[in-house]
Order: structure tokens, then sequence, then C-alpha cells
């Protein structure tokens, strides 16, 4: 179900400031869309990307509503966080830190030059769209606005495209199918593991597993076992897993 909770603040601003919250309402939106469909499609290094960004705009939409300035360039939506909690503690405590903290570390991989050695993430499909939904519907239920042009609050692009059964916003959404979180994360799930080797090499893994066994976001990825070979976050019989170097596949379901 949607949140119905009230808007945190109302207060009336110049038209130049109003631009900025206007755009990220409508890109955010379109940051969580873009999310969802490369989640879906198992594009899931990608898909926190946009996750990450869609979550920062969200928090940034709040934390103006609630008269916080902040910079336009700041992408660290776990700093983004932290202001959120100080300045609105009932609402950031509904949300996950464990989960915003991750995509905020996912989000440094757009450029591996940066990375140092043994940074690694493991994420998981269905478990990050999840989170993902829950936090995007929680935080975009908080923030409306009107123009001068209208006396009446705006319906934003999630809310418009509900009632159009847009099939990307329902296609594995827990929140808009009225499913428990439960039930929905004891399907088979795909995980995604990455490590930057103390020699700049690149190894990640994937792999299918039959359930979500813990409600944990943060995982060692690839947690290495010798030199030249690396253990799996996940323990289940039977594991099939790709194995990729440096972005070339190397090995697939050895027997």
């Amino acid at each position: 179900m949607l949140k119905s909770d009230k808007l945190l603040n109302s207060f009336a601003v110049p038209a130049e400031l109003g631009k900025r919250l206007v755009g990220l309402k409508s890109s955010g939106y379109k940051d969580y869309l873009a999310a969802r469909i490369l989640f879906n499609q198992n594009e899931l290094h990608q898909a926190c990307f946009f996750a990450n960004t869609c979550i920062e705009k969200e928090l940034k939409a709040c934390l103006y509503a609630l008269n916080v300035e902040v910079s336009k360039k700041s992408h660290d939506t776990i700093n983004l966080y932290n202001t959120l909690l100080f300045r609105n503690k009932a609402l950031a405590e509904i949300l996950n830190k464990e989960f915003i903290k991750v995509l905020s570390k996912i989000y440094r991989s757009r450029y591996y030059e940066s990375l140092e050695a043994n940074y690694n993430f493991v994420i998981i499909k269905n478990k990050f769209l999840a989170e993902l939904d829950y936090t995007y519907s929680t935080l975009e239920a908080k923030v409306r606005y009107k123009t001068g042009s209208t006396s009446e609050l705006i319906e934003p692009l999630y809310s418009s495209q509900i009632k159009l059964k847009n099939s990307s916003l329902f296609l594995n959404n827990y929140v808009l199918n009225n499913i428990k979180k439960e039930e929905f994360l004891k399907n088979r799930d795909m995980v995604h593991e990455f490590r930057m080797h103390f020699n700049h090499e690149t190894f990640e893994a994937v792999y299918e597993i039959p359930y979500n066994p813990n409600v944990d976001f943060i995982f060692e990825g690839l947690k290495p076992d010798t030199n030249s070979s690396f253990i799996v976050s996940h323990k289940f019989p039977n594991l099939k897993v790709s194995a990729i170097r440096n972005g070339e596949l190397q090995i697939v379901n050895p027997e």
C-alpha cells in the first residue's frame, strides 16, 4: 500500500527555487523507473546507480521541504540520510540505513580507477528491489508542490502512472501489489558480487539462490580464499556460479 503520511511542511518559495524542487521530483521518478527496469532485466550493477540517484533526489526533496539547503552536486546518499536523521528522526528511522549505505558504496564503482584494493559489494536482486520500492514510496509521498497558476497540489508522475497501471512499476513490486515483503523474498533470487583485487583486477560472480536467507544488506563480496580463488557470500547446495574477470566471462558452472 502507498504511504499516506502527512506532508513535511508548507511554505512558498521564489520561482527559481521552485524549479529545483520540480526537477528533483520529476527526475527522481524517472531514475526510480529506470532502476526498476534494470533490476527486472538482471542488470543489477547499473540498476544500483539509478537507485542511488533516485533516493538521493527524494532525500534532497524532503530536506528542501524541511527548509534545509544541500549541495546540488552531492551524490552521497548516506550523508543526506544522516542530515534527514538530524532534522526529522521519525521519517529517517523508518528507512533502512544499511540499504542506503550500500547503495552509496556501490555508486562509487561508476569509475574503477578510484576504487581501492579489496573494495567489494554484494547485490541481491529482489532484496534490493523490494527495499527500493519501499524507500521510494515512503519518501515520494512526503513532498508535494503547486505552482502559482494552480490552487491544487500537482499530481506527481508516480501517482498518475500507478493509476495507468504502468507495468514497469507493478512488475515484482511487493508494495503496489500488496504482497508481504517476507513472502516476496521467498522467491528465487539473483546475486551479483564484485571485488577489486590488490593488482586492480576486477572479479565478479553471478549466481541464483533459492530464497533470501536473512535481512542484511552489507556482505563481504568474493572473500579471498587463496591468492587466486574467492568465496561467494551465500552458501547453498549446488550453486552454479558464473565468474567474470576484468569484464570477461571466464568460467561458467564448473563441474
